[in-house]
């Protein structure tokens, strides 16, 4: 295992949540909503735009416990979401505060309007078929919202990766196996 990272979705998936966003005066408009871990972008190789991805070394990058933000909550958006909310250039994106409103993982409900400040601008990556368009959407790392886990392999020894997986799995996961699907696989099977 080379890297782990998890997420509320997978990109081949698509964004399957929208909230309100609001940029200054600006009337609200909906972007698409991610939830992904620490370290998300990185393992599927994802450039940076502008400004820097989540890091553990800042406290404000991860959702609250208690889902009260006493600074602006941290986000990242694609280029896409730079265009949408009428920014010239993922720079000018940095450092912004918008109001957010989104789905909460420790609450189960919507987060209510609230600040966050835009930390750092990823370029567009195709979430889902190729067949649409790059998504508008802002990501953010609510821990209570995971649901997937992302693993990188090396490719040696995957069998015995895998088999090591399940015994972890069968100690700390659901009863059954898990549900495991390969990258590569999955993206053959959607345009097939």
């Amino acid at each position: 295992v080379q890297e782990t990272a998890c997420s509320s979705n997978l990109p081949l998936r698509g964004v399957t949540a929208d909230g309100p966003i609001q940029y200054q005066d600006d009337q609200p408009v909906v972007i698409g909503t991610v939830t992904v871990g620490i370290g998300f972008f990185e393992l599927y190789d994802l450039g940076l735009g502008a400004g820097r991805f989540f890091s553990e070394e800042f406290g404000t990058d991860v959702t609250p416990a208690d889902n009260v933000w006493t600074s602006p909550e941290a986000i990242v958006i694609n280029e896409a979401g730079v265009e949408f909310l009428g920014f010239a250039s993922p720079e000018q994106a940095l450092g912004e505060t918008v109001t957010l409103n989104h789905a909460s993982g420790v609450t189960g409900q919507f987060t209510g309007d609230h600040a966050a400040q835009i930390i750092g601008v990823v370029q567009d990556f195709q979430t889902g078929s190729v067949r649409a368009d790059v998504y508008p959407s802002v990501f953010f790392v609510d821990p209570w919202r995971f649901n997937l886990l992302s693993i990188k392999l090396d490719g040696r020894a995957t069998p015995e990766t895998l088999d090591a997986i399940d015994a972890v799995w069968s100690e700390m996961g659901d009863p059954g196996p898990p549900d495991r699907v390969f990258l590569e696989e999955a993206v053959e099977e959607m345009y097939r």
